[in-house]
């Protein structure tokens, strides 16, 4: 059997595009951890690795509950 190629973060299932900007999760936990912290009303300046590649604008005010409505759908809908 050969070893699958994938092209990273291209390829990746947990990916969502918002507005230009993309935001990738590794699994169905990481996202479960990213919609946490989208949820939260003060984030700690100091996030965790797993959370510092969320792209500074989906953080705002504005933009931070549309793709937490992303991240939830695909969470309740994914196989």
């Amino acid at each position: 059997m050969e070893a699958a190629t994938i092209s990273w973060p291209e390829d990746a299932y947990w990916k969502w595009s918002i507005d230009g900007h993309d935001l990738v999760a590794r699994n169905r936990d990481h996202a479960r951890q990213i919609l946490s912290y989208l949820r939260e009303r003060k984030r700690a300046p100091n996030r965790k690795p797993a959370l510092r590649n969320i792209p500074t604008v989906m953080l705002t005010r504005q933009m931070a509950p549309v793709v937490q409505s992303k991240v939830e759908y695909a969470l309740e809908h994914a196989s």
